[in-house]
């Protein structure tokens, strides 16, 4: 952001809330600084953090910030709503340019919505990004080989109709993420950003298709012993944050999530698991065709898994496992 815009957004504070707002320049890297708001004859300071637009790869690191900053704050040019909404349920304070205000410290409380920005949202109208496109795309990110393959191929893979593959390579052609590079060949375009948006819609549209159901424990002490549970890694594997402790030794899991081929009533019986919809377990379909026998699921289910949580803890977790295992895969 530039300085007309950092004064542009504590302009549009002041008129749609009555406070008095400041900047001052901090010592730190370029991109921070301090806001000085008084309301009510009380002074509230914040630490700032400038963006010019958030995404929801930006969350992980802010709630990093938040945690280390009780007085936090993200100034950007927009803030979509989407966005907003994410940023609020993790308790971070943001301003933007149009009025998009969310502030709550101490007595402060302010949730003002500005003028409309222009829409971002999550495109639900291309085939890329429905639940055959999304298996489709996991593929694509997961899978060095994957665009060498016929569509005939692709198709089975994705376990879906031949025609809808032509469809989905349109799309995703149309949206910028597949650069045909000669005839037979394409490449991989926007990576980073394909991540985030098959992350998102993930979430929304395949993960709650492919849910069996949650549930709990017989017995209480089976949540500690989790890691003692003998699995069969050919059918079943962690997802989430069992996953991710397993991958970073970072996180002792809240809720334990499993991604299967087996029977559900098997796995109840194997685990001795009792339905119940509060039930901190939560068993999926596995929606890829590999059988490779491996402990967890790929890390960008992890990512997806831990991103749809929205806890600071597993954005947090997330923000890891993006850098680690998803950042420079291929």
């Amino acid at each position: 952001m530039n300085e007309k815009e950092i004064y542009t957004a504590i302009e549009a504070l002041q008129k749609a809330a009555p406070v008095k707002a400041n900047w001052f320049e901090s010592n730190k890297p370029a991109g921070y600084g301090n806001l000085l708001i008084e309301n009510n004859k009380k002074k509230y300071t914040f630490t700032v953090e400038l963006k010019k637009e958030l995404r929801t790869i930006n969350i992980p690191k802010l709630a990093v910030f938040k945690e280390n900053y009780n007085n936090f704050l993200v100034i950007a040019r927009v803030i979509y709503p989407n966005i907003g909404k994410q940023l609020q349920e993790l308790q971070i304070n943001y301003v933007d340019t149009l009025g998009n205000i969310f502030i709550q410290q101490g007595e402060l409380l302010l949730l003002i919505n500005g003028d409309k920005a222009p829409v971002r949202t999550v495109n639900n109208t291309g085939r890329a990004f429905n639940k055959a496109g999304l298996r489709f795309i996991f593929n694509l990110l997961t899978r060095e080989d994957f665009l060498q393959k016929t569509y005939r191929e692709m198709a089975v893979e994705c376990e879906t109709a031949l025609g809808n593959i032509n469809y989905i390579v349109k799309d995703l052609q149309e949206q910028g993420y597949l650069i045909k590079k000669n005839k037979k060949n394409w490449l991989l375009n926007n990576r980073e950003a394909l991540i985030v948006k098959w992350a998102e819609n993930y979430i929304i549209k395949l993960q709650p298709d492919i849910q069996m159901g949650a549930f709990r424990f017989q017995y209480p002490e089976g949540m500690k012993n989790w890691m003692n549970l003998k699995i069969d890694y050919a059918k079943t594997h962690w997802g989430g944050e069992p996953a991710a402790d397993i991958l970073t030794n970072y996180l002792q899991p809240a809720t334990l999530t499993l991604y299967t081929k087996e029977n559900r009533i098997d796995l109840v019986k194997k685990y001795r698991l009792i339905p119940d919809t509060n039930g901190n377990i939560k068993l999926f379909t596995k929606f890829w065709k590999t059988t490779a026998k491996t402990e967890t699921v790929h890390p960008l289910i992890i990512y997806a898994d831990l991103i749809g949580i929205r806890d600071p803890r597993t954005v947090e977790l997330a923000n890891m496992i993006y850098n680690e295992y998803l950042k420079e895969q291929f």
